[in-house]
């Protein structure tokens, strides 16, 4: 989705905030080399999860790293 000035807006209901922490949830896409990224929460360095589990601890440490701003 994007607002009025063209800016990609990530407001999907999956995603997940901890805090400063926020793991998001992408659809199914395809890149740009033709590689098929199935829908998942999106990890620190782009790995993909299903596992609510895991991207909540994902973004608890992530909020523990950023700090708070």
């Amino acid at each position: 989705m994007r607002n009025d000035y063209g800016t990609v807006l990530f407001d999907h209901p999956k995603n997940i905030t901890v805090g400063n922490g926020r793991v998001l949830w992408a659809d199914v896409t395809t890149d740009t080399s033709g590689l098929i990224h199935e829908a998942g929460w999106v990890l620190p360095g782009g790995i993909r999860t299903t596992n609510l589990a895991t991207a909540h601890a994902a973004a608890m440490a992530l909020h523990t790293m950023i700090g708070e701003a």
